[in-house]
């Protein structure tokens, strides 16, 4: 029972030297932020949905820097799984091109509960470095996380605000 209640503790460390802020980011799904995010909404022009209305969740400190967007995808716009994929698929390598052309993408499927996923990084040769996030498409609502950090105590508050990604049971 003691090396569960220190497992625990050393778990949720890294989020407890921040003051951290839930947000119900929309009516199914919250996340949890290490410190208070900026929100700002835009709207883009994407080129195989038209324009879209992105919501957009920001915080960053000296060591890191967490981005998370989410927009309604317009019904119909994709018929198959294969085509949600390859958009998502896209926009991972159109950030990448954006933000980092040349560097090194890895990608690689990931899943929340039946919900299918692409996480992503840059590969560096820096130690204690991560660039990277995560894209889901669920229910025509893309979400996307996107982080910088450095160290190893960011690196770990950045999985842990990956890992907070929550479906709200109605």
């Amino acid at each position: 029972m003691i090396k569960a209640k220190i497992l625990l503790l050393i778990l949720l460390l890294p989020f407890s030297i921040y003051s951290q802020k839930n947000v119900n980011i929309t009516n199914n799904f919250s996340v949890t932020f290490p410190i208070e995010p900026n929100k700002t909404i835009d709207k883009i022009k994407m080129r195989l949905i038209g324009e879209v209305e992105m919501l957009t969740f920001n915080c960053e400190e000296d060591s890191f820097n967490i981005l998370f967007s989410t927009f309604e995808v317009p019904e119909k716009s994709f018929t198959t799984f294969e085509e949600e994929y390859n958009f998502c698929n896209g926009m991972i390598h159109g950030m990448n091109e954006f933000q980092f052309p040349g560097d090194t993408l890895k990608i690689f499927d990931i899943e929340y509960r039946s919900y299918k996923g692409q996480e992503f990084y840059i590969k560096s040769d820096l130690e204690s470095f991560y660039n990277g996030g995560r894209i889901f498409l669920i229910n025509n609502q893309i979400y996307i996380f996107s982080a910088f950090a450095m160290g190893e105590e960011k690196i770990n508050v950045v999985k842990t605000f990956f890992d907070s990604f929550i479906e709200i049971d109605n």
